[in-house]
């Protein structure tokens, strides 16, 4: 599959399939054309955010054999790359899933739209717990690389 196919295959079904997602977490040249069609070629938050949601689902429901949270944060970077801030609580929520999640999935990902933007979005929306831990990690100076290196398209991270 390729992601033009991924993409029409959920847009006529509205359905995240077992093929889609066996497809994304075994194909590493898919999941770099994914990163490189959402950020070049063309956006589909709806994708997105509802690939974000199946996987965690899948993780609790305690599948994490199937759902691993790199697969969580290589979702997260794909609705990320959407740019739309409100998008930071689902993120959060991906991070928040189970203790795993909260140790091993990037906070950067949840300030993919700046860090001021995103919690001052997280404070006026009653994230406290998100914008609690944000604050502590940007205090503590836990954004190493920055939060532009994060996000360079030259530089994947390591779960694309």
């Amino acid at each position: 599959m390729n992601t033009p196919a991924i993409l029409q295959l959920y847009h006529t079904t509205q359905i995240i399939s077992e093929e889609i997602i066996a497809s994304i977490q075994n194909d590493k040249n898919l999941r770099i054309e994914m990163v490189n069609f959402f950020a070049y070629q063309g956006k589909d938050r709806e994708f997105a955010y509802a690939l974000l949601d199946k996987f965690i689902a899948m993780r609790k429901q305690a599948i994490l054999d199937m759902m691993p949270f790199e697969d969580l944060m290589f979702a997260c970077y794909v609705l990320g790359l959407h740019k739309e801030v409100e998008d930071s609580a689902k993120i959060w929520e991906a991070k928040y899933v189970d203790f795993d999640t909260y140790c091993g999935l990037d906070v950067q990902l949840v300030a993919f739209a700046g860090k001021q933007k995103t919690l001052d979005f997280l404070r006026l929306n009653g994230f406290i717990k998100a914008y609690d831990c944000l604050i502590y990690c940007i205090t503590d100076d836990d954004f190493d690389p920055r939060l532009e290196d994060y996000f360079n398209l030259q530089h994947l991270p390591w779960y694309i």
